[in-house]
């Protein structure tokens, strides 16, 4: 049995959390931060207890975790039902009707609230299942870039450049934090460090952070 890969599994919940910093750009306070903390403990603690069963287990119990966690916090209800599934469609509608006629920053509602924990807790299962499970960290990028690219294109005004240095450090913390990389982890954040000053070069030039 391999052993539990927890620096692996902490850096993936890290650095998405870390990636998801442009949210507070388009929603109002820091309310969305408690439910995408409270997914990734989620995510990550059934990553780490169902790992000695294999990827076959992970992800499925990773995905229950989550609808667990949605029932519980926006159905009010212990276990997943029809009554269940019908308030994540309303939720879900009442969602993209908000989107679609509010201005960023929308105020936290509710179905606002539920939109960011699925987004959120779907895209962590996709970075931890590339960091962690298949070993391949780079390729855990991509997601976490769906995170930051949102944000970004639906807030008319710029970003601000703490978004910029979070979600480029949380990529680097994949990196660092990957199995193996103990040797390297001293280059690896001087590396972190300098690809975050160019972030923000690269986005002061193209006029997208302030």
């Amino acid at each position: 049995m391999s052993a539990v890969p927890w620096r692996a599994a902490a850096g993936a919940g890290l650095a998405t959390l870390l990636a998801s910093a442009p949210l507070g750009a388009i929603i109002q306070g820091y309310t969305w931060l408690g439910d995408v903390a409270l997914a990734a403990v989620v995510v990550v603690a059934l990553g780490l207890a169902l790992h000695r069963f294999g990827p076959l287990a992970v992800v499925p119990g990773q995905c229950v975790g989550l609808l667990v966690l949605l029932t519980a916090r926006f159905a009010d209800s212990p276990v997943p039902g029809p009554a269940a599934f019908a308030r994540f469609a309303a939720l879900s509608a009442g969602a993209g009707t908000q989107i679609a006629g509010g201005i960023a920053p929308v105020p936290p509602t509710p179905e606002i609230l539920f939109l960011v924990t699925v987004a959120f807790g779907a895209v962590l299962v996709a970075v931890y299942g590339a960091a962690v499970l298949a070993g391949a960290p780079a390729a855990a990028g991509v997601p976490l870039l769906a995170v930051f690219a949102v944000p970004a294109a639906l807030d008319d005004s710029l970003l601000p450049w703490q978004a910029v240095v979070f979600a480029a450090a949380g990529f680097g913390v994949l990196l660092v934090l990957r199995d193996g990389a103990r040797s390297q982890r001293t280059s690896g954040v001087a590396l972190v460090a300098v690809a975050v000053v160019l972030a923000l070069r690269v986005g002061a030039v193209g006029t997208f952070v302030g």
